[in-house]
């Protein structure tokens, strides 16, 4: 064979070699992207799956939902129903709400300032200042923690400071280290009435003015009753716990003017003392005054008509 024979085989030789490389690596690719398409294939099936669980999973508890509802709340119009925001949450309170539930609900108390402030302990008008102080606590409900004590430890507190509150700057100092109220009351009775040896002593000397009290020259009914309800509720104060309204009426019979005999007579006959008390008898004997001087008004303006004529 000739050289240049071998020469044209030769390139047929690799000619050949080069296609049939060619094609076996196009086929290999071919290989990689089928295998990277059922892999996709496979993955989004597998994802679809998931949704369809998911999604079956998210209707039954849509469809529990509402019958839950459904069974809590009536049909409106016989069919529709109808579900408001509030309805709801008060089926399904927040975490928050239900631990407030178990908790300690707090409780807030408002107290109104009922008939203006604190009346203000001077040195003289003890007697006044103790019986407006035991109005007001009454009526705010403190009257028990300064009367007795025992109470809860918000109303005594509240009690101390409405004693506080009607005292000198001095002696309220002193009362706010008071352990209760009834002993910061107990204190101020007992600066302004002494200890208990005094107040024998001023119960003695009002026992003394009781037993000597009439009327004065020109005192009216009512100056007189004032004065007797007065010494009255001193001695009270002061301990005297055997004068009730049934001897403090006996007593103000005994010393009216003998030109009430008949009058008082007649309640003391006709009327029960266990029922009586200052007030009523202070108005009998009043509308009796009123009438004894009606006759001399009455012959003035006759005389003046008389005077007038002529």
């Amino acid at each position: 064979m000739s050289t240049s024979s071998k020469r044209a085989a030769a390139a047929a030789a690799a000619k050949g070699k080069d296609v049939s490389g060619s094609g076996h690596g196009e086929d290999q690719a071919r290989e990689a992207r089928l295998a990277a398409a059922e892999a996709a294939a496979a993955e989004a099936a597998q994802a679809a799956a998931q949704a369809a669980e998911a999604a079956k999973a998210a209707t039954a508890a849509a469809a529990a939902l509402r019958q839950e509802i459904e069974d809590g709340k009536p049909a409106v119009d016989g069919s529709e129903r109808f579900h408001t925001p509030e309805r709801r949450r008060q089926l399904s309170p927040s975490p928050e709400r239900r631990h407030r539930r178990r908790g300690r609900s707090p409780v807030v108390q408002v107290y109104r300032d009922i008939g203006g402030g604190w009346p203000m302990l001077t040195r003289a008008n003890y007697h006044e200042w103790s019986l407006l102080m035991k109005v007001k606590l009454q009526a705010r409900g403190l009257w028990e923690a300064v009367a007795y004590g025992g109470v809860v430890y918000e109303d005594d507190r509240r009690a101390l400071e409405a004693l506080c509150a009607a005292v000198p700057a001095d002696l309220g100092a002193a009362l706010a280290n008071k352990p209760t109220a009834k002993l910061a009351w107990e204190a101020i009775a007992t600066r302004r009435l002494g200890g208990e040896r005094v107040r024998r002593a001023t119960l003695q000397r009002l026992r003394g003015e009781w037993e000597s009290l009439a009327f004065q020259p020109g005192e009216q009914i009512e100056d007189f009753a004032l004065r007797l309800t007065n010494l009255m509720e001193q001695m009270a104060i002061n301990g005297d716990t055997d004068l009730d309204e049934e001897r403090v009426v006996e007593k103000f019979l005994r010393c009216v003017p003998k030109k009430y005999e008949q009058l008082v007579l007649s309640i003391e006959t006709l009327l029960d003392f266990g029922q009586l008390t200052i007030e009523d008898v202070t108005g009998r004997l009043k509308a009796a005054q009123d009438r004894e001087r009606a006759p001399e008004s009455e012959a003035a303006d006759v005389k003046l008509l008389y005077t007038f004529e002529q």
